[in-house]
């Protein structure tokens, strides 16, 4: 039975595809969801309906925070890990290979990954600046009010989460804040919706083009959209171009993970600046990060189609 619908999903065209992993999506995030507030629930002696409000304000249940964490847990298998991993193999296909996850890969496109992911947060300094300038018309003020109390209260969240007083809750947030998204969000958006992007349209720039959208506007602040869309399109091309999707993994695990030691060193006293606080570095460091990022990313092509030539 279950063969049988494999085999009549395989053949279903790519919008039905789509169509059906927008629904597995949707399922397996409610599923998940409902299994994560009756956990948190449970454990910490949480009201289902009271867990909206604690994750919108936890400035005001600070106690809470290891509840918002495991059900950002769980949450993230849902809407990211599960469906991503299903559905290839839904549609009668290997997931392994159809993700890319047991390709070969080379110790140097490891090392060249964070400094490409270093360069680049450096570089894109200069869209988050513009970014967080950009002001709407009077007729849409409504609308810009939205996106500023939703630019806050994500703000608030990922300062409190990120309140850390031991290294113990540094390596508690590594896996959680960092580790988790960014295999969630790469097998997703770059495992998938990319390559199904990019396959459907026999085009695999604009497939990189549509995910990084698509994963920029997911997390839902416009304030940082146009950053996060350039952090999305450089995951594309370190993916297209090393045909591992370790590879982005391991990118977003830097710049997530940088991040978050940062932030563990001010709040232990070890260096003064507080990475909430930097929203842009001098002109001249950006102009040289980015035409170091450039270099190096001419590099770590060079070295991808090396190994693609001598692997196929």
């Amino acid at each position: 039975m279950l063969d049988d619908i494999r085999n009549q999903l395989s053949r279903w065209s790519r919008f039905g595809q789509l169509a059906f992993l927008s629904l597995l999506t949707l399922c397996s995030f409610s599923i998940f969801s409902f299994i994560g507030l009756s956990l948190t629930s449970l454990l910490f002696d949480i009201e289902l309906l009271e867990m909206g409000e604690i994750v919108a304000s936890l400035e005001d249940y600070p106690q809470h925070i290891p509840a918002v964490k495991l059900l950002q847990f769980i949450s993230t298998l849902g809407i990211f890990c599960v469906p991503a991993l299903l559905f290839p193999w839904l549609i009668n296909l290997d997931p392994g290979k159809f993700l890319r996850l047991n390709t070969p890969i080379t110790g140097i496109l490891l090392i060249l990954t964070p400094i490409i992911v270093l360069l680049g947060a450096s570089s894109v300094s200069v869209l988050v600046e513009f970014n967080s300038q950009i002001d709407f018309p009077d007729f849409m003020q409504g609308a810009e009010d939205w996106m500023k109390e939703k630019e806050t209260q994500a703000a608030e969240l990922t300062h409190h989460l990120l309140i850390m007083n031991h290294w113990v809750d540094l390596l508690i947030n590594l896996c959680l804040v960092a580790a988790l998204p960014a295999i969630g969000e790469e097998l997703m958006f770059r495992g998938v919706l990319q390559r199904f992007f990019g396959d459907s349209i026999n085009n695999m720039h604009l497939g990189i083009l549509f995910s990084a959208i698509l994963f920029s506007a997911i997390h839902m602040q416009f304030y940082g959209f146009l950053p996060r869309l350039a952090l999305g399109l450089l995951f594309g091309y370190l993916f297209y171009w090393s045909g591992n999707l370790w590879i982005p993994i391991w990118a977003h695990f830097i710049h997530n993970g940088f991040q978050i030691v940062l932030s563990y060193l001010f709040q232990i006293g070890i260096i003064d600046t507080n990475i909430e606080e930097v929203n842009s570095i001098p002109w001249m460091a950006t102009l040289l990060t980015t035409v170091g990022l450039v270099v190096f990313l001419r590099i770590f092509y060079g070295k991808s189609m090396e190994m693609s030539l001598k692997s196929g």
